[in-house]
Parts: C-alpha cells; structure tokens; sequence
C-alpha cells in the first residue's frame, strides 16, 4: 500500500468514525443513508485487503540460496565441460560464451536461470561428444534437477507476489470506488446540513480533507504554506493522462502524479515554477501563484508524435 492509499483509507476511516456519530441524522436521509453505506463498504473492503497484502515470502529465500548455489556449482563443471569441447572443435564463439557465463551466476536469479538453461541446453545436445570429456548421465539428470528447483524456486515467491499485486489491485479499486460516491453523491447532499446540523457539516468536512502528496522539505515552521491541485491533460485531445512525474522549482521531491488520486501537493505561498513529465508526452513547464486557498493549475502536454 503506498502513502497515497494509505492517506485515502485513512480519511474515509475519520469519515467513518462521523457516520457513526450521527446515525440519526443520516438515517433520517433515506439516500444518504444509502450512499453512505455504499460508501462504508468500500472503505471496509480496502481495509481488508491491507490486511491481505502482508502476505510473506521471506520463507524462501534461504531455499532458493542454496538451490542457486548448488546449481552455480554444477553449471560451472558443466561449463567447464562445454568449454573444453570448444576448443577441442575450434569452436571460439561457444568458447567465449562459456567464459562469459562462468563470469555472470551472480547476477539476478531470472539472467542466472537463463544461463543455466542455456547451460542445459548444450549440454544435452552434445551429450555423446561430452561423454569424452568426463560428463556422465547422472551428471546431467543431477544438473537438470538443479536448474529445475531454481525455476520452481522462481515460481513459487511469484505467485505469492502475483497474489499481493492483487491485493493491492483490489484495494486500489475499492478505494476509487470509494471516492466516487463520496464525491459524487455524499459531499452533494452535506450543504442542507450547514446550518440544520452544523456539528455534523463541521465534522464532516475536517475529515473529509484531501491526500497531500507531500512537504516541502527545506520549509520552516514560519514559512506560510497553501497547496494546489494539479490536472494533467492531453493537449489535442484534453483527456486526463494517467500517470506522470511532477518537478517545482526549489522543491527536494519529485511528485508521481496519477489520474486516479488528488494529487494535492503543498507550497510556500508565493509564485511557482515547475515541470511535467508523462509517458508519450513532451516535458511541459507550468506556472503558478500558491495562495492560502486551495486551487487548480491544469498542464497541457503535447505528444511526442
């Protein structure tokens, strides 16, 4: 779960905690006592699957260290074996690929595997020629079984990893859904309440406050801060795009923009200068007036073709 869910189950739990104080009062409201439980749902859900996202996979690591070391030290006989027959054909490039090899095992599990199989595959094409050189069968099947274990050892933390992007992919859209209706249905019918019920209107909306992205870092406690949101649009077509990187002059931090989140980012109050980035875009720079209320500063991009 990154800081941005976190801030957006965190809010809709204060929101949650409001709900329940005043019951009586949204009950009263036969819709919103329906969006809110639409609403309380989603929350509810994304907080469960949090919960799901610790599954663990360190268990494997001490197996897949030694399955990788056991199979580095029998690639490097094979390897050695394989070389050897090489020279013995005047094959230079088969030898050279060999030495490079015997120079890569420590590289990450994925490349290491590739080399064992490719390893492997030599191996057992040119099993009779090598039967010269000292290879036996059971040097092979042993061997065989080493690059299998590690493949196995691939697989498994995979699907474990596999199963917490899900997680992960349903919490993200749990927490969207929650947004929808808050924004498009609760926030719509809280107004009547402004002075009918102003402990509610008032508690409502100190829970209901946006995700900030992040802090200035170079600020001091008496530098005067606002914040803005920004959109990122398409230039010809002004659809939102989905993901970019957002830079302000003399800010320390780099903000990942999504088209999903608030991307609310908080400034010294002042004139500002930045820089978007996004995938298939131009780099575009942006202007802006930070004020002590909360504003819009729309970037247009240009595509790159």
């Amino acid at each position: 779960m990154n800081r941005g869910q976190n801030a957006l189950l965190t809010k809709g739990k204060r929101l949650l905690a409001v709900f329940l104080k005043f019951v009586l009062i949204i009950s009263a409201i036969p819709k919103l006592q329906t969006f809110v439980t639409t609403y309380s749902g989603h929350i509810t859900a994304a907080d469960g699957f949090k919960d799901q996202q610790s599954v663990n996979i360190k268990g494997y690591a001490e197996l897949k260290k030694n399955n990788k070391e056991e199979t580095v030290e029998n690639a490097l006989v094979m390897a050695g074996l394989i070389s050897a027959y090489a020279y013995d054909t005047d094959d230079i490039v088969l030898e050279q690929e060999m030495e490079l090899v015997k120079t890569s095992f420590v590289g990450a599990a994925e490349v290491s595997l590739s080399l064992f199989k490719r390893i492997r595959s030599l191996a057992t094409t040119n099993k009779l020629a090598l039967a010269d050189f000292g290879m036996t069968p059971a040097m092979l099947t042993e061997y065989s079984a080493n690059v299998d274990a590690v493949e196995a050892d691939l697989n498994i933390p995979k699907a474990a990893i596999d199963q917490k992007h899900f997680n992960t992919s349903s919490l993200e859209a749990e927490l969207e859904a929650s947004e929808v209706v808050l924004n498009r249905a609760v926030e719509k019918l809280m107004p009547q309440f402004k002075k009918s019920q102003p402990e509610f209107f008032s508690e409502f909306n100190s829970a209901n406050t946006d995700t900030i992205l992040g802090s200035h870092q170079t600020r001091t406690p008496a530098t005067p801060m606002g914040n803005f949101k920004m959109v990122i649009r398409d230039k010809n077509t002004l659809d939102l795009l989905n993901d970019g990187l957002i830079k302000v002059e003399l800010d320390e931090e780099v903000y990942i923009y999504k088209s999903t989140k608030q991307n609310i980012i908080e400034e010294p109050i002042g004139d500002i200068k930045g820089n978007v980035m996004a995938p298939n875009h131009k780099p575009t720079d942006f202007t802006g007036t930070i004020t002590n209320a909360p504003q819009t500063i729309e970037v247009l991009m240009e595509p790159l073709v």
